[in-house]
């Protein structure tokens, strides 16, 4: 089955992540030509942010993100996505993320596709 995250919405499932900035407010919506997949996010403490990623046959994702913070803080990093296709069709993306750049950590996520 081939795997489309174009014109797809996803929110955190999983939220307040201690070492993260997404919460159960943040909305990231996705676009996909061919093996680019990138995607647009804001809310909670997140601003602005934006994420690109080059997308596996078996459709995980390769991905590296940045986005700046309500208080205006700059931070980067880096995520391994594996998406799941939930029974009713919908896709779950479950995350492994760490900072690069404006904060240390890692962690994982959990977003859920929402309409």
């Amino acid at each position: 089955m081939q795997i489309s995250f174009d014109d797809k919405k996803f929110r955190p499932r999983v939220t307040d992540n201690p070492e993260g900035d997404v919460n159960s407010d943040t909305v990231f919506h996705y676009r996909e030509a061919g093996s680019i997949v990138w995607a647009t996010y804001t809310g909670g403490v997140v601003d602005r942010g934006t994420l690109i990623a080059r997308k596996s046959p078996d459709g995980a994702l390769e991905m590296r993100y940045q986005h700046f913070t309500v208080d205006g803080t700059f931070k980067s990093g880096h995520c391994t996505t594996l998406p799941i296709v939930r029974n009713d069709g919908s896709l779950e993306l479950h995350e492994t993320w760490e900072w690069l750049e404006g904060d240390v950590g890692a962690g994982t996520s959990v977003l859920e596709e929402i309409t």
